[in-house]
């Protein structure tokens, strides 16, 4: 609008430039001035507008960003910390089993007495728990069956 009004006071001045030339020549070229000062701050009132607006995208995008990966953060450790519980209870489950065979292999070895028993059953402590576990079945079945 003010654009508007200087447009129009330049050329009420060139139509009045007649009379008064020397002194109106002077305020035709400070109203230029003007006019092209005001051009000037509002173009550049567009690009501040325009950067005010990207820095605020970036500040968003940023933002963004660091969200996702503070999520992806989290969730990571959740996983990690699934998979810490979870090798602990199957390392106490582990621990069981080995005091349970270890109580029963005990328990073969008291109900045996003779010394080549239990030679044979120290050695079996030494063999792999599956091992142990399938000659403890076998015992059972061998004594359930000769001191039933």
């Amino acid at each position: 609008m003010l654009q508007l009004q200087l447009e129009l006071l330049i050329q009420l001045l060139i139509w009045s430039s007649d009379s008064n030339s020397g002194m109106n020549q002077n305020y035709l070229l400070t109203v230029k001035f003007v006019l092209n000062l005001t051009e000037l701050v509002q173009c550049s009132r567009g690009v501040q507008v325009k950067l005010m607006r990207q820095l605020r995208d970036e500040a968003q995008k940023s933002r963004q960003s660091e969200q996702k990966s503070r999520k992806t953060i989290a969730q990571l450790q959740k996983q990690h910390q699934a998979k810490e519980s979870k090798i602990k209870s199957l390392e106490a489950e582990k621990n069981k089993k080995e005091v349970i065979l270890k109580r029963k292999m005990e328990e073969v070895l008291y109900r045996f007495k003779s010394w080549s028993q239990v030679i044979i059953l120290d050695a079996l402590l030494t063999l792999p728990m599956q091992v142990q576990l399938f000659c403890i079945a076998v015992g059972e079945l061998l004594r359930n069956y000769f001191f039933a």
